[in-house]
């Protein structure tokens, strides 16, 4: 082999073993994501009582089972601290029947909880009287059946006063009929022999919401750049006021795809743009009103405790609480320049609490207030589900007899996620509008934008 052959020699098995580094090394730097499956969480526990036989200082040893958490947070039924270790011991300070709680978690709202009854040595003989109860239907607003259930112990006979000025009665667990709303402070007198204990409660049963509501038109008069002031004798002077509101489309021309919110001034509620862009004269909103005594009607304020995640904050008042079946309906309030909230809102139900979340996932300030109102009764609110026979284009039809045929029926709406909160389906701002070749009032999004099927609006129709 010449010189000249042994240098082409050369080339060519250099360029081979380049080539082929080139591949490993492309081979190697690809980029091979493994996508771990996502494993559900499951909450568990077994625990253990060190003396059975206690009946005072009693320790129990507790062991979490559960699966895929990396937090916990443990309840014991009595009333102490809660504990945030995988595996607590816990002491008793008097033997019973506890309910005890451990919520598994992942994340904040990636969690299960399991309660079990746990059995702690041997309770003593003396005399206890306690109970606890249940309404049939956690909505009813008259003549609402509540049952009761006796926890006494070592008691031989009992007298309840269920607080309504109506019958007593001497069975061991009755049921009794509060014929209006309204709160009920029942009496339990367990006795044996000579002795006698006490336990009260209180029975809460809903009122129908008190509220007012009117229809406002933006006009030369009272709109100012991105507010509109509402000038009615009811709301004037009046800070303490809980007002919802719902753009309303009239003119196809007037749309408005800013979020909106409250903001008293001058002694006057007006609403404004959270965009500060300009209202649009004509543009009109159905408003509704509650008391500040309302028991469904109540003001909530974000805070560090109570957001949950950045873009969702639990609700805490008992028109809602361990509530699933309510219909909440939200609007925020500017009071300082960080309350600005441009952003379309929704609610879920977590956890059996209520919670207000921002439908495009932006963050929610600390310090920002809602005004709340809470719907139970069935003739006034509902909760509208979008289908394909009800859906057409940007809109979707409510079909309700308080709503149907009623074009001055002043109809609120806010979005419900039911009980998930992600997809959120329709992260757009909402309005309303009265079809009158229908006869029925719609949902419609702000922008235009095709409305979703298997949606769910919260709504709320005050004539």
């Amino acid at each position: 082999m010449n010189s000249s052959e042994s240098l082409t020699r050369a080339v060519l098995i250099f360029i081979k073993v380049s080539i082929s580094s080139l591949l490993l090394f492309q081979v190697s730097s690809c980029d091979l994501e493994v996508i771990p499956p996502i494993e559900p969480i499951t909450s568990n526990f077994t625990y253990g009582v060190q003396d059975p036989n206690c009946t005072a200082n009693c320790i129990v040893s507790f062991t979490s089972t559960s699966e895929n958490a990396t937090s916990y947070e443990w309840d014991f039924g009595d009333a102490s601290t809660v504990s945030t270790l995988k595996d607590p011991q816990h002491t008793y300070a008097t033997a019973g029947k506890y309910n005890v709680q451990l919520i598994a978690k992942a994340t904040a709202l990636e969690n299960d909880t399991t309660k079990i009854e746990v059995n702690v040595g041997i309770p003593s003989a003396a005399l206890k009287a306690d109970f606890t109860f249940a309404l049939q239907d956690p909505n009813c607003t008259a003549n609402c059946l509540v049952t009761f259930t006796n926890k006494s112990e070592n008691a031989t006979s009992y007298l309840w006063d269920f607080g309504d000025g109506g019958t007593t009665s001497n069975l061991k667990d009755p049921q009794h009929t509060y014929s209006t709303g309204g709160n009920y402070t029942v009496t339990l007198t367990s006795t044996k022999g000579m002795e006698s204990k006490n336990a009260s409660k209180t029975v809460i049963i809903t009122s129908p919401a008190q509220l007012t509501a009117f229809r406002h038109t933006v006009n030369a008069t009272n709109m100012d750049q991105q507010r509109t002031t509402l000038d009615y004798t009811d709301l004037n002077n009046n800070k303490s006021k809980i007002i919802v509101v719902s753009r309303v489309l009239v003119d196809l021309g007037i749309r408005n795809t800013a979020a909106v919110g409250m903001y008293y001034l001058s002694n006057k509620w007006t609403i404004f743009n959270q965009d500060k862009v300009a209202m649009k004269l004509d543009e009109i909103f159905n408003v509704v009103v509650a008391d500040v005594n309302d028991p469904n009607a109540f003001v909530h304020q974000t805070s560090t405790a109570n957001l949950t995640d950045t873009y969702v904050t639990v609700l805490n008042h008992p028109s809602v609480n361990d509530k699933p079946n309510a219909r909440v309906f939200v609007t925020p309030i500017w009071e300082t320049f960080s309350d600005f909230n441009d952003h379309p809102l929704g609610v879920v139900y977590l956890n059996n609490r209520w919670h207000i979340v921002n439908l495009d996932q932006a963050s929610l300030p600390a310090g920002l207030k809602f005004n709340v109102i809470v719907g139970h009764d069935d003739a006034t609110s509902f909760t509208h589900i979008t289908t394909f026979q009800s859906t057409v284009g940007d809109y979707t039809t409510i079909d309700h007899a308080s709503t149907n045929g009623k074009p001055n029926t002043k109809v609120i709406s806010t979005t419900n996620l039911h009980t998930s909160l992600l997809p959120i389906n329709n992260p757009r701002t909402i309005g309303v509008w009265y079809a009158g070749g229908l006869n029925k009032w719609t949902i419609f999004n702000e922008n235009g934008d095709s409305m979703q099927q298997l949606n769910a609006y919260n709504v709320l129709a005050i004539e």
